[in-house]
């Protein structure tokens, strides 16, 4: 079960690992609010080459979690992300690797 420490901040049985793609409609519309307009392609690109550098830097790489519970978020709103992973924590508090 999830571990209430402080603030308002629980611990997790399991780490989740959030994605979205870069194609779907919600990132397009954050990446032309964060650059004002600018190309969205080439938002895209930057976007892809921090990723990249992120994930193969030599000290503490970005790497998704053995244990952690992927969702895809590409065509959810965070009010349904939020409800996917707490409807998981509420019905599956042993910690296993899935898809969400």
């Amino acid at each position: 079960m999830a571990q209430y420490l402080k603030n308002g901040i629980f611990r997790l049985p399991q780490p989740f690992y959030v994605r979205v793609s870069l194609l779907a409609p919600s990132c397009r519309n954050v990446i032309n609010i964060q650059t004002g307009g600018k190309v969205i392609d080439e938002s895209r690109r930057n976007i892809i080459d921090r990723d990249k550098r992120d994930s193969s830097r030599d000290i503490a790489p970005l790497k998704i979690a053995p244990s952690a519970l992927l969702v895809d978020s590409s065509d959810l709103s965070i009010e349904q992300v939020t409800k996917k992973i707490l409807d998981f924590i509420r019905t599956d508090p042993c910690p296993h690797q899935a898809d969400l």
